[in-house]
């Protein structure tokens, strides 16, 4: 009886787990966007364009996507095809790609809310 509730402890640990650390990587990447590129000294970079932000909205994006599904499919895996097993894995992965969808929302709303001041 101790093996049977061994299981579900270390599912919930991997779980937490791998949240923690897609939550961490995005996180960290998106908080390279800055919602303002204007300096205190008014000198803008001659490299600077608005297509950097999205591009790097994209990247963040598509990385984030693959590496929620590579824990989707582990996951699967050590559910060895337990029905409620699978159900709590197919809930947490919906919940995780709806969070990475707002986080890539979010931040190209930032890259189109950068540079909008005067310098006044």
């Amino acid at each position: 009886m101790r093996l049977a509730n061994l299981r579900p402890r270390l599912r919930r640990a991997l779980s937490f787990s791998a949240l923690a650390v897609i939550l961490a990587f995005t996180s960290l990447t998106l908080s390279q966007c800055r919602m303002v590129t204007d300096r205190v000294t008014g000198v803008q970079p001659l490299h600077h364009r608005p297509v950097d932000c999205i591009e790097r909205c994209r990247d963040i994006y598509r990385i984030s996507i693959i590496i929620e599904n590579a824990i989707h499919r582990i996951k699967v895996q050590l559910c060895h095809g337990g029905a409620a097993c699978l159900a709590a894995e197919e809930a947490r992965h919906q919940a995780a790609l709806a969070k990475i969808e707002q986080n890539r929302i979010n931040c190209l709303q930032d890259c189109h809310d950068q540079g909008g001041g005067d310098g006044n």
